[in-house]
Formats: structure tokens, sequence, C-alpha cells
């Protein structure tokens, strides 16, 4: 069928269409004109306007996305132009001069308008000659480009690799191998390949003419890894950007030999120097908390927190400095000293240490020691052979811990328990309030540093004062038991009973004295008893009626009399007038002036 076209078809009907330059109509019938031997070298102008359709799509071919296609429709113009240069002679002009109108030219020496076969072959062969300079160019060009492109996709897949298998700068700088470093060098020559690919094919797009392409590079630093120096490039773009793997590489590099090489060898040092310092104060029993080196003022440690906030050793050194501070406290401790008050102070310091020291040890059982492990292999291969053996240590400590915390916090409730009482067998004195009175065999009135004095409830003497000196072991020492005034002896009484006293040191005695005194029902004043002791027991014991509500006690010690001033700042006699102020009591006992 297309034979039979083919035969029918007739170049002059066909060249009006090649003449306006409709070539995508008329390309399918000149193909098809033209695979007849006899037509092309009838009409060898049918050749070289093919070479003009293959010439023009070349032209129009991306040289960069059609590159394949750009070289077939070059060679492709070049075979019909040489074709079309073997069979156009000067018959040909003759014949078919409305071919060639558009080399008519005025000849200089004759002045007439005329066709020269000479400026047509000079034509084809400039066209021919164009064509084989664009292929080899574009040739040149697309292989520079697509080394580029395939060296910068290397670089961009290592430094992707690199970040799959270390998803954390933290990751990166701390597990750093040999094959890491093979890995960065690959990078970075890929990155330098893709760059000098780059530029030459900068170079030569800049020659090749009659394109779009006009790329400027943009080189971009990598900041925030692994976020950037992922995000796809496309070098058709007008604006290339490149990551600056090359850069980053030397980032990494030097960061790593200038702060983790020495970060390493700083943490197995120090290590060292806390287990060197365990085995002083456990072995020679002296304090080493002026030796230890505080960690926050190791350099090597303040940059570790750039890229791990929470180190896995920092973690550890925490607990082992608290350990050493603990055992140096407990040095000072004297568990024999009788002095309860003493054991207190010793006791309570420790006991928020020992916390402190187990809340430590807690923050290492929430580390991931598997990942750590990797990222600090070389301090935990040299410090504790292996992850299980550092494991294993945390663990030995943990139950260590665990028990000298049971302990301390038992000795300290004890102690703070035997701090409460005076005690003696089967009778102890409680040294706090009494809620319920009901309850106890004591009633605290009183209760300071030195006495405690209050009101007997158990039965052999219920309804009697007592009067205790608090000593520091809390066991009693002076104790003494005395009647008190009636108006004190009815249950509902005791809520309106107060108490003051006094302790004083002469040369002769301990004087211990209490007065108990309460409000009077029926009339004014208040009820009171007065004992006074020393440490061979009772010296005396009187009731009172006090006019008015006592304020203080006072001792004359040169008289050895016991003044009991009054609350006179809102109490008047008859008519306003000021009562008496205080009221003394006699060595013995007696009222010297009321």
């Amino acid at each position: 069928m297309q034979t039979v076209l083919a035969q029918k078809i007739k170049y002059k009907d066909l060249y009006p269409l090649l003449e306006a330059q409709k070539y995508e109509d008329a390309e399918p019938f000149l193909k098809e004109f033209l695979k007849d031997p006899k037509n092309k070298e009838k009409n060898p102008n049918a050749s070289y306007q093919l070479g003009a359709i293959y010439n023009q799509k070349a032209l129009n071919n991306d040289i960069l996305l059609e590159t394949e296609a750009f070289q077939s429709n070059a060679d492709s113009a070049i075979l019909m132009y040489q074709q079309s240069l073997q069979l156009i002679d000067d018959r040909e002009l003759k014949r078919n001069e409305e071919y060639y109108a558009a080399y008519k030219r005025r000849d200089i020496r004759s002045g007439k308008f005329g066709i020269k076969l000479g400026d047509i072959q000079f034509d084809i062969e400039g066209k021919i000659k164009s064509l084989e300079e664009r292929k080899s160019k574009v040739k040149t060009l697309a292989d520079y480009f697509y080394k580029a492109q395939n060296a910068y996709d290397t670089a961009q897949h290592l430094y992707t690799n690199l970040v799959n298998r270390y998803p954390s700068d933290k990751q990166l700088l701390l597990r750093i191998d040999e094959e890491t470093f093979d890995l960065l060098d690959e990078l970075k020559s890929s990155y330098a390949k893709a760059l000098e690919n780059f530029q030459s094919y900068k170079n030569v797009v800049s020659g090749v003419g009659n394109t779009s392409y006009n790329q400027k590079l943009v080189v971009k630093e990598i900041v925030d890894y692994p976020a950037d120096g992922q995000s796809e490039t496309d070098l058709t773009n007008n604006n290339v950007t490149f990551w600056d793997y090359s850069k980053w590489v030397d980032q990494v590099k030097n960061k790593h030999q200038e702060e983790v090489v020495p970060l390493f060898g700083r943490l197995i040092s120090y290590d060292n120097e806390l287990d060197k310092l365990n085995n002083k104060v456990s072995q020679d029993s002296v304090t080493v908390v002026g030796e230890i080196t505080p960690i926050d003022a190791i350099p090597e440690f303040l940059k570790l927190k750039d890229f791990d906030p929470r180190p896995m050793p920092i973690v550890l050194f925490r607990y082992k400095v608290s350990m050493l501070e603990y055992k140096s406290h407990m040095l000072d401790w004297e568990k024999d000293s009788v002095d309860v008050n003493y054991q207190l102070k010793k006791l309570e310091p420790l006991v928020v240490k020992i916390r402190e020291v187990d809340s430590l040890l807690v923050q290492t059982s929430e580390l991931d020691l598997e990942e750590e492990s990797e990222n600090y292999a070389a301090f935990v291969s040299s410090q504790y052979k292996s992850v299980d053996g550092l494991r294993s240590y945390l663990s030995e400590q943990d139950s260590n811990i665990g028990k000298v915390l049971n302990d301390h916090m038992g000795t300290y409730m004890s102690v703070l328990e035997s701090s409460r009482w005076l005690a003696a067998e089967g009778d102890s004195i409680p040294l706090f309030d009494i809620e319920d009175v009901s309850k106890s065999q004591y009633a605290p009135l009183l209760i300071d540093s030195l006495i405690t004095a209050g009101i007997v409830m158990h039965e052999v003497d219920s309804g009697k004062g007592y009067l205790a000196n608090i000593t520091p072991s809390r066991q009693q020492d002076i104790k003494i038991v005395f009647e008190l005034d009636s108006n004190f002896s009815k249950p509902d009484n005791y809520k309106n009973i107060e108490s003051k006293s006094l302790v004083m040191s002469t040369d002769e005695e301990n004087l211990y004295f209490t007065l108990f005194y309460s409000p009077l029902q029926e009339e004014e004043g208040f009820a009171a008893t007065a004992a006074r002791a020393n440490q061979k027991g009772l010296s005396w014991v009187t009731n009172l009626k006090l006019a008015k509500k006592p304020d203080s006690l006072g001792y004359n010690i040169q008289t050895g009399e016991i003044i009991i001033n009054y609350d006179v700042g809102n109490v008047s006699g008859a008519g306003g007038s000021l009562l008496g102020a205080k009221l003394t009591l006699s060595k013995e006992g007696a009222v010297v002036n009321q």
C-alpha cells in the first residue's frame, strides 16, 4: 500500500509543504518518497530537505534529556546532507532552479542574479561541519554532565548510608571506626569528582550554543545532621544545589580527632582516678573529698555535651563521685557514741547522701547499656571488658547500695525513735506531745532541750507530777515524782495545766526547777505546784496560789531564790493600781514575798 502511495507522490506536489517549512506534515510523505532509490537520484533536493528536517529536530532536542535522540537526528541529517551533496549538480540546478531559490545571489562581476553550485555545496558542507562539531560537544558535555550526576548521586548515597548506620551526630562521632573513615574518604572523593565534572560541563555548555542551559551552582553547608544533606538535586535546574559533603567530612574528622579521641582518653583516666580514690577511702580509711576532680571542671566532658546531652560515662561518674563522698562522710560518724543528738546530726546527712547515691544509681539503670556500650566502646572495653562486665558491676553496686540504704534507714529511724523517749527499764517518758493522754503513762507539759515535766497518768502514781532531765543518751538520769495541788487532780483539768522550767548549774549543784499552774475555777488567780530538784533527787515541793499568770522564771545565784515573774501587761488591782510583779521562793521553798 505504501509502495503504491510512494509511486503516486510527486515531489513537485510535496515541495510546497517543504518550502513552507511544514516539516511535520511533509516528513512522512518525504520519507516514503525517498524509499524509492530512483526518487533519490532524480530528486536530490528531497535528500537535502530531509536533512534539513533532521537538522531542525536535532536543534530542538534537549541535549541533556534527549541526548540519544539528538545524536540520532544529527547523524541522519549529516547522512542526508552528504547524499544531497553528491547528487546536486549544475544539471539539477538548471532543471529545478526553484528548489534552490534561497541560494540566488547577484553576481559581482556581471550584476545578474543567479544560483551557483559552489554556494550550495559550501553551505551543505558548513551544515555538516556544524552538526559534527555540535555532536562532539554534546557528547563531551553529556559525558561531563552524567559523570557529575553519577558522582554526586554516589556521594549522596554514601552519606545516606552513614545516616542509616549512625542516625545521630552523637553516634557518628562516637562510633567512627576505620571502615567509617574509608566511607568518609570515598564520600569526599565522589563529591570532588561531582564538582570537577560539573565545572567541566559548565565550560563546555557555554560553547555549544542554541541551548537553554546555563545552570548556576549553589553549595549549601550541612548544619543539621542528619536532616541536611539528603534532599534530591536536579542538575538540569537553573539553580543546582550541591550539599557540601567535602566540608562536612572535614568537620566530622576534625571534631573526632580534636574532641572525641582526647575525650576517650580522659574518660578512661578519670575512671581510673575514681577507682584509686575508692581504694584509698576503703583501705586507708581517709577522706578523699578534697581529691576528687569535679566532673564539670573537665573541659573534655563539657565539650561532650555538645553532641551527647546525657553521656553514659558521666552518669556513671556522678554515681561514683557521690559514693566516694558518702564513704568519706562515713568516716566521721562514731557509731558507738551515746549522744543521740550527735548520732542524728551525723546520720541525717549520711541518709541524704546515700539516697543521692541510690538515685544516681537508678539513673544508670535507665540507660540503654547495649546502645551506650557501642557509643563508648573503647571506654567500656578498657574499664569493664564488655557490656556484660559493665552490667555486672552496676548490678553488684545496686545490691550493695540497697543493703546500705536499708541499714542506714533502719539505724536512722531507730536513733530518731530513741530521741523521742527518756528510757529506763520498763519505763519510758515521751519527749513529744501526746494527743490522747488517756492512752499514755505520761502526759508531757513541758519539753525543752534540758528538762521535761508533766503529769503521771499510770495507776501507781496517777495525778502526780514528774520532772526529769534530758540526757544526750536519752537514758533516764534524774527523775522525780511529786504530789500536785488538788486542783490538778481532775482529768479534765489537764488541758488547762501549763508548765515552766528552769535549769541552772552552780558550784554546789545542778538545779532543776519546774512550776505547774492552772487557772482557779471559782476565784481569780492560779493554782500552782513548784518543785525543785538536783542530781540527788527532790529538794522540795510546794503548792502555791498565784495572783497572776506566770510569765518567766528567774534565779538569784547569791541567795538561791527562785523568782516567778508575773505577766502584768494586762492585769491590774483595784482602782487600776499595778499588782506585784513577781513572787519569790527561798532556797527552801518558802514564799519570801507575794
